[in-house]
């Protein structure tokens, strides 16, 4: 972690944008694909409440929906691991959020993994990490993507 990078608390609130194609409607409330967490940098965007709490913002667009997660949830994810050639170790990646803010968006921060991952496949096991732990917490959803109702 970079010296200027200030550590994001546990206790913190991010929000996730949901495009509308990653959530699966069904009986009950919507459910999330594994795709609502992918990124093409491998680390997923979220917004941090404390320094953008109008949810809206996050949204962007009407059809899309905002999922919330805490900070301690998303580090204590440790089933990110890689066995190494030997298959007698293990990588374990430490997951992170750290604040990555933006010009036109300060709240902006990125889940990112510690060390970086060596393959990309891992990169779906963060995803689907996250995606457990937002259709595990009940009050998930902030804003559904239209036109889901509550």
């Amino acid at each position: 972690m970079p010296v200027d990078d200030p550590k994001i608390a546990d206790e913190e609130i991010v929000h996730r944008r949901v495009l509308p194609g990653h959530v699966v409607r069904g009986e009950g409330r919507p459910r999330l694909t594994s795709q609502a967490f992918a990124d093409r940098s491998g680390h997923p965007s979220v917004d941090r409440v404390l320094l953008r709490s109008d949810a809206e913002l996050t949204r962007e667009s009407p059809g899309n929906g905002v999922v919330r997660l805490s900070v301690a949830e998303i580090r204590s994810i440790a089933d990110v691991r890689e066995l190494v050639e030997d298959a007698r170790s293990a990588i374990q990646y430490q997951i992170d959020v750290r604040p990555r803010p933006l010009a036109h968006n300060t709240s902006h921060a990125q889940v990112e993994p510690d060390p970086e991952y060596r393959k990309p496949r891992l990169r779906e096991k963060l995803q689907k990490a996250l995606q457990r732990l937002a259709n595990d917490r009940p009050d998930a959803w902030v804003l559904l993507p239209e036109p889901v109702a509550r």
